[in-house]
């Protein structure tokens, strides 16, 4: 992640490179706006299947989204979630990502900007 609302994944493989820019902005409390951009590299080898792969792909990714939106549209907010072993890196994303809240919004658990410890917030 680059910071909050921002997420950049890049995936180099031997037919597709691609690079895929999700920003989501909350509007509301029960509402974000989700923008998704997919950069595609034409294939080197195979410059004449970029209109098929680009197509092909928008597909895929679009039915993945609609996926995930059922699933984040059931989540809720626990201040203590139960984490398996391999999830403990979203504590110190919580506490991190707990610097860009306004200073009247408290979150349990997350970081609190002070005078001594902002803008990074080092309590991680």
């Amino acid at each position: 992640m680059y910071g909050p609302g921002v997420m950049v994944v890049r995936v180099h493989g031997p037919v597709l490179s691609l690079t895929a820019v999700a920003l989501t902005t909350p509007v509301d409390d029960s509402t974000s706006e989700l923008r998704m951009l997919y950069y595609l590299r034409k294939p080197a080898r195979f410059p004449f299947l970029t209109p098929a792969l680009k197509l092909a792909f928008r597909a895929e990714a679009l039915g993945e989204v609609r996926e995930e939106l059922r699933i984040w549209d059931q989540k809720i907010h626990q201040a203590r979630p139960v984490l398996l072993p391999h999830e403990k890196g979203i504590r110190a994303l919580r506490r991190w990502y707990g610097q860009f809240y306004p200073p009247e919004v408290t979150i349990p658990g997350a970081c609190q900007p002070t005078p001594s410890n902002a803008p990074g917030c080092s309590q991680l």
